[in-house]
């Protein structure tokens, strides 16, 4: 299984996250910024893609 590891959760860093999980991949979400991380978790992914998907890790 191809894995990434994604610097960056803001709207670019979301948007890949959810292209690379549609592959099939294997995803790594980090940020410096912990509200960054909170923020894609309830708001950003969600709002864009319906609901979370808990396979991205944080």
């Amino acid at each position: 299984m191809t894995s990434v590891k994604i610097i960056g959760a803001g709207s670019i860093g979301n948007h890949l996250a959810n292209a690379a999980r549609s592959k099939g991949w294997d995803v790594t979400l980090c940020d410096i910024d912990p509200a960054a991380l909170e923020r894609t978790q309830t708001s950003i992914y969600p709002s864009r893609y319906g609901e979370w998907d808990t396979a991205i890790r944080l």
